[in-house]
């Protein structure tokens, strides 16, 4: 999949939605206006997924796909065309979504799992204490710990191991296969480097990155599954952050806004972008709690005109229904844009 038809899948939806949006979805930005876009417009797969991801980039991609008329754009506006639509028909949706359970925890399960191969490697094929992938302190140090935390002979988990990638390789095409043994240098699997992969697949270097993401995830599922495979990788399983977990505790309390805000010392602007992650990641949210009936029968009246929530502006609500909380119209975007 190009760059540009990857951009192009952000509004697959079909629905008119802000284009300038999109891009804080791809780099990560955390406010509750990026994350309600979010949950309105199915884009968690997306979320945080190039943060490097420079405007220039991102718009240079949006005006080709505007000049070759798959993409209509009236600033802030932008929507799919039937040209566009033709071209997503021909493009399998790739991505799973990883918003709030892996996000930051992903990086720290590749680190581990690429040192994991080469020491098992390093021991399966010379038989030597290992080899580092720096000459960093801390992170030869960290190697070590692992070595020592390891209940079984070495050789042992070497085999323990061994039957894990199988399982883990199991299923997957010989490209998936490639690029998940691409550190294992032992007597099972050979590597191949980038440049070998992109040659013989004939995939630039976006493709490579998607599907290298995807595998990442893949691996993240199988290891919350797997108590093997936690036992040699030894790293803790992807979990809220304590503030996160103490604000879904406060949500279910329930803490009013106020007594969140005495207890965190932040504004309350600050609490209600905590309170809408943990809205998006806790599938017993309790919405009730937050929306009181009158209110929900009010955003409901103006829903059933205007079932595009992502287009939603506040102020125009208002002067529809009469007055209503922030946080209110907030939460009913997100209720209705993940559950309808």
């Amino acid at each position: 999949m190009s760059f540009q038809c990857f951009i192009l899948n952000l509004f697959r939806h079909g629905r008119k939605c802000r284009a300038s949006t999109a891009y804080f979805v791809l780099v990560g930005k955390k406010t509750n206006s990026v994350l309600t876009y979010a949950a309105c417009y199915h884009l968690f797969s997306y979320y945080h997924l190039l943060p490097q991801l420079t405007k220039e980039d991102y718009w240079q991609a949006i005006d080709q796909l505007v000049k070759e008329g798959k993409v209509i754009y009236t600033d802030p506006w932008i929507q799919l065309t039937e040209q566009g639509q033709e071209e997503l028909e021909k493009t399998p949706v790739l991505l799973k979504g990883c918003f709030g359970k892996y996000d930051q925890w992903l990086f720290s399960l590749q680190r581990r799992w690429l040192f994991i191969q080469q020491i098992l490697s390093e021991y399966s094929y010379k038989n030597q204490r290992y080899l580092p992938l720096t000459k960093n302190y801390t992170e030869k140090k960290e190697v070590k710990q692992i070595l020592q935390r390891w209940e079984k002979p070495v050789q042992e988990v070497i085999e323990n191991y061994v039957v894990i990638m199988e399982t883990v390789l199991d299923g997957l095409n010989p490209l998936e296969q490639k690029i998940f043994a691409s550190q294992w240098i032992g007597h099972q699997f050979y590597g191949f480097s980038d440049e070998e992969l992109k040659a013989e697949y004939q995939l630039d270097d976006f493709s490579l990155f998607l599907l290298k993401t995807q595998l990442w995830i893949q691996l993240a599922t199988f290891y919350e599954q797997s108590k093997e495979l936690q036992s040699i990788l030894q790293l803790p399983l992807p979990t809220l952050s304590l503030r996160l977990q103490w604000i879904q505790k406060a949500v279910h309390y329930p803490l009013s806004l106020m007594e969140m805000e005495r207890y965190l010392r932040k504004k309350k602007g600050t609490i209600f972008d905590y309170i809408v992650e943990v809205a998006l990641v806790d599938p017993t949210f309790p919405y009730q709690h937050w929306i009181t009936k009158g209110e929900e029968e009010k955003l409901m009246s103006y829903y059933q005109k205007n079932t595009n929530i992502g287009s939603w502006n506040y102020q125009v609500v208002q002067e529809e229904i009469g007055e209503i909380s922030f946080y209110t119209y907030r939460l009913f975007q997100i209720k209705k844009g993940f559950y309808g």
